[in-house]
């Protein structure tokens, strides 16, 4: 017998992909017990969508972020799984299989989490952010269980991951103050682990996530992501991945205090520290992607939107010093 399985979804604005999600989730091999949307006050047709399948549709009249629709979303839920996913996103139709069958296969393991493909590889920005060193999406190459903390360089997103519903209860669900920013969903991880819970990453567990495909909305989306880096640090100072953060953020600002430096004294020395840092991650993109002419421009924006998540992490640090 197959336990009681609710798909959360937050969603604002995502009438261009909501179909397609949808008609998703109703022909998967295991169906769901039930689809909840939660509503965060879209101002295009994604609530009339959403009420064209068999599902439950919560409205919020306030945007408060996709952490509140998670706990809203729960709250209204009577599964023995909770699963979530985003707008954004399609799973393949035996997705809610895999995750059972693993939740199965692996007793001790309260939390599953997959990895997240290019759905849509067509455009050129949308592959850069597929293949980026710094990229958003979690791949999973193996399975690995953790334990009390994160791994290095290993992230869990909540596009793609499934909790048993007491281990979420007893989390207290998401951290609202994180809003729309990210690292929400390795807050919430991370309580886990402290807590003994295992978690499973697995590369099994797949789901197709939409890229951004314009500049100016991935800049923005990645000074979000230093606001959710900069909350996070300060909430688990001790989290493998909290270090990895400041270890990242110090070294950013180090590389541009030394280019500035630099530049006020001896141009030239500015130009060859620029030429060796594009020139040392261009050679780590030719190791581990087919070499095309793209792959010419990934250092650069590599390099764009780690300096944008450097002041957004900045930003917020200065904002919670001065409060």
């Amino acid at each position: 017998m197959f336990p009681k399985v609710s798909v959360i979804i937050p969603i604002r604005n995502c009438e261009k992909t909501l179909r397609k999600l949808l008609d998703s989730i109703m022909n998967q091999t295991i169906k769901p017990t039930e689809v909840i949307i939660i509503d965060d006050d879209s101002t295009d047709n994604t609530p009339k969508i959403a009420l064209e399948y068999p599902i439950l549709l919560v409205r919020k009249r306030k945007r408060g972020g996709p952490n509140t629709c998670r706990n809203i979303g729960v709250e209204c839920s009577r599964g023995d799984i909770v699963v979530f996913t985003d707008g954004d996103c399609i799973p393949p139709n035996n997705w809610i299989e895999s995750i059972i069958s693993k939740i199965k296969i692996k007793k001790d393991v309260s939390i599953v989490a997959g990895s997240a493909l290019t759905a849509n590889p067509e455009t050129a920005i949308s592959r850069y952010l597929d293949r980026s060193l710094i990229s958003p999406l979690q791949k999973y190459h193996t399975d690995v269980v953790l334990k009390w903390d994160f791994k290095p360089f290993m992230i869990v997103t909540t596009n793609n991951v499934a909790l048993k519903r007491e281990v979420f209860e007893n989390l207290n669900g998401f951290d609202e103050e994180y809003l729309w920013y990210g690292c929400d969903d390795m807050d919430l991880i991370y309580r886990a682990l402290l807590r003994g819970y295992k978690v499973l990453c697995t590369k099994e567990v797949v789901i197709y996530h939409y890229n951004r495909t314009k500049l100016l909305s991935i800049i923005k989306r990645y000074f979000q992501y230093g606001k959710g880096f900069a909350i996070f640090s300060v909430k688990n100072r001790k989290s493998v991945f909290s270090r990895m953060i400041k270890l990242l953020m110090m070294s950013i600002i180090g590389w541009y205090v030394l280019i500035i430096a630099s530049l006020l004294t001896l141009p030239l020395v500015a130009l060859v520290q620029l030429l060796a840092t594009y020139v040392s991650i261009l050679l780590a993109y030719v190791k581990f992607n087919k070499f095309n002419k793209e792959v010419l421009f990934y250092p650069i924006l590599d390099m764009v939107l780690a300096t944008f998540s450097t002041l957004g992490f900045l930003v917020e640090r200065i904002r919670r010093t001065l409060r």
